[in-house]
């Protein structure tokens, strides 16, 4: 009897997923938008998502570019539904200021990022809910947060230093290679471990992960392994391995943010990082949790606000590692930028030691580090840590021109490769060189400053390039146009741009200095960077091995 009803069910479920099949496939052999070009060959579960066993320039172009029409415009199938991507600047910025709207995302996502975070993933949210959580994080990175990053930043980045030299010195020779992605992902949840809620996991000074990061780290590399694997990684009710892992180390890492949210809350002095001004904040959270759809309040305050770090460490400690990295990794390949950025790191660090009277540990002023900043911009120009977005429309927005031009209608999802318009001739200049000036230029003092960014294609805006590069050629620099601030979307714009840009660029601009003030590093004779997609953003496609002394 039991055989027979099992039987009948497995023969329901594989009529069903028959079924499904036959549904993908035939609305796969339709157009998605009439009107515009399509790829050929859409994939039978994820349609014309990218190919992720290739390098990710190569995966961009062979669905955004290959069968776009002169205006850059394509449809695709994202999973079954029909999407229309764009790689004009304009399109881009149009659509992301006109609706602040995100995608109502596949199951698939959605399942994994409430799995690593929570449900209350600022991601996921939309509406009131989303309108609430963003208010109560942008209230807890205020000033005063940031203010203590600053510290936080240079003090984490020279326990590091320390670390490595100490390896150094009890090596044989002056030099040693180190995997720098991973050593620069042990600073920056240091970072994030003080400067969010006052705990000090000493990864960087160990060179090695704290018990409860490790777990962290094992759920981001669980979620990466089930996005490239949806029809394994979807279950994890199943009775396997992976999925214990991870239920235990969920539970390690929840339990361990929970317990410090609910003793800081017992609290009479909230503290001045982000948890203590998310706790001052936590009327928002509050009011985007009795927004839900259903009118009820399903999680309590701590489990909201767990989900909140969880959510930002997860958005924030490896783009900021990535950034770092492929800015070390351009400097160690580029003698110029190499030789620029460190006679701004020493000039900047002997003006305020000269300044500090008391002795204290000397921190360099972030605004004076104007071609560090530069070197920052250019890496995440080249490297965007989100290599594309995707947005529902909540109305019509135009996009391409003259004769190409066409209107996508409401609740038409898009997607924009800003990983491709960062990289295009037509927005910047030798677009796929590494080059911090088309950002700076020096004064007359032989001081750097920025320069004035092209805003388009119109003939003044070309006239203002031509000026620009004449100023940049007088100092002998590197010839290059301005760069162009209107096409540059690493934050990306609009209602749902990055809430921790702020901190982010302070960080990273921090950190670098800080490493490349003690240490040098050199390229690795042989080995070769390729990028590829990691789960909804990009990395390096191994370990990242790289050279480094002491200055």
């Amino acid at each position: 009897m039991v055989l027979s009803m099992l039987l009948a069910l497995l023969a329901l479920v594989t009529i069903g997923f028959a079924a499904f099949l036959l549904y993908l496939k035939r609305k796969h052999s339709k157009s998605p938008l009439p009107g515009l070009p399509t790829p050929p060959n859409p994939q039978w579960l994820i349609g014309h998502m990218e190919d992720r066993t290739i390098p990710l320039d190569e995966s961009l172009k062979k669905i955004c570019l290959q069968h776009a029409n002169a205006s850059g415009v394509t449809a695709m199938w994202y999973f079954d539904t029909s999407c229309a991507t764009v790689i004009r600047y304009q399109d881009a910025r149009a659509i992301l200021q006109s609706t602040p709207a995100r995608m109502n995302m596949p199951g698939l996502v959605k399942k994994q990022l409430q799995m690593l975070t929570g449900p209350n993933n600022i991601l996921l949210l939309e509406g009131k809910e989303w309108k609430y959580h963003r208010t109560a994080i942008m209230k807890a990175l205020n000033r005063e947060t940031l203010e203590k990053s600053h510290v936080i930043s240079v003090e984490a980045a020279f326990q590091l230093c320390d670390a490595l030299e100490e390896r150094i010195q009890s090596s044989l020779g002056d030099k040693i290679e180190v995997e720098l992605y991973s050593l620069l992902q042990l600073l920056t949840m240091d970072i994030f471990g003080l400067a969010g809620f006052d705990f000090a996991f000493h990864n960087s000074r160990n060179l090695q992960w704290h018990p409860v990061a490790a777990k962290f780290q094992f759920m981001k590399d669980e979620y990466e392994r089930r996005m490239n694997n949806p029809m394994t990684g979807y279950f994890f009710g199943l009775p396997t391995k992976h999925n214990r892992d991870h239920a235990q180390a969920n539970k390690m890492v929840r339990s361990f943010i929970e317990g410090i949210v609910e003793e800081r809350s017992a609290q009479k002095e909230l503290g001045g990082d982000f948890l203590g001004n998310l706790l001052r904040a936590r009327e928002d959270l509050k009011e985007a949790s009795s927004s839900k759809m259903d009118g009820k309040s399903h999680d309590s305050i701590e489990d909201t606000m767990t989900d909140v770090i969880l959510t930002l460490l997860f958005a924030g400690q490896d783009t900021t590692a990535l950034a770092i990295t492929y800015a070390i990794l351009e400097i160690a390949r580029n003698p110029r930028v190499n030789k620029s950025i460190q006679e701004e790191i020493n000039l900047v660090w002997k003006t305020q030691e000269e300044g500090n009277e008391e002795g204290n540990t000397s921190l360099p002023d972030p605004a004076a580090l104007v071609y560090c900043s530069a070197v920052i911009t250019e890496a995440l120009r080249l490297y965007p840590s989100l290599p594309g977005f995707v947005r529902t429309l909540t109305k019509p927005v135009k996009v391409g021109e003259g004769s190409e031009e066409y209107t996508l209608p409401i609740d038409t999802y898009t997607y924009i490769p800003f990983w491709l318009i960062h990289r295009d001739e037509r927005n910047f200049e030798r677009a796929t060189d590494f080059l911090p000036e088309r950002w700076v230029k020096k004064n007359s003092e032989g001081k750097w400053e920025e320069r004035d960014a092209a805003k388009g294609k119109k003939q003044s805006d070309q006239q203002a390039v031509s000026d620009e590069k004449k100023v940049c050629d007088a100092d002998s620099v590197v010839q290059v146009g301005a760069g162009n601030k209107n096409a540059f979307f690493a934050f990306s714009t609009g209602g749902r741009s990055c809430a921790g840009e702020k901190f982010a660029k302070l960080e990273t601009v921090l950190v670098l200095a800080s490493i490349l003030k003690k240490l040098d590093f050199s390229w690795k004779e042989g080995w070769d960077l390729k990028v590829m997609h990691a789960s909804t953003g990009q990395k390096p496609s191994d370990m990242v091995p790289i050279m480094v002394s002491v200055r």
